[in-house]
């Protein structure tokens, strides 16, 4: 199925990736723990490119660090924030990429 649906999170969404562990999560929990529905992980971010595996049933399993790097290195922010929703910054992807790695690297340890 493929979707003209863009993947975006809203400044709240962002700022709650550097909360991801680095475990996998089913979609629904994922949805749960970044504040959207389940239908926007399967609909908008897996067929956009988010990281993910399916298990010998046919599940869905992604890894909280992993998404929130790939999201921190993708365009997805649309909520009228100017820049980087995480740091502020006019920087452009980089600095997405950049605030991403960061909070998940200081999410780990």
């Amino acid at each position: 199925m493929t979707t003209d649906r863009k993947p975006r999170l809203s400044h709240r969404q962002a700022l709650k990736l550097a909360g991801l562990l680095p475990m996998e999560y089913r979609p629904t929990e994922l949805a749960r723990q970044i504040g959207c529905h389940r239908s926007t992980i399967y609909e908008c971010y897996v067929p956009n490119g988010a990281p993910h595996r399916r298990d010998e049933h046919g599940h869905l399993w992604i890894v909280g660090t992993e998404f929130a790097v790939w999201a921190g290195a993708n365009p997805i922010y649309c909520d009228g924030v100017a820049g980087c929703p995480v740091c502020g910054s006019a920087e452009g992807e980089t600095c997405k990429l950049t605030c991403a790695v960061r909070l998940a690297k200081e999410w780990i340890g």
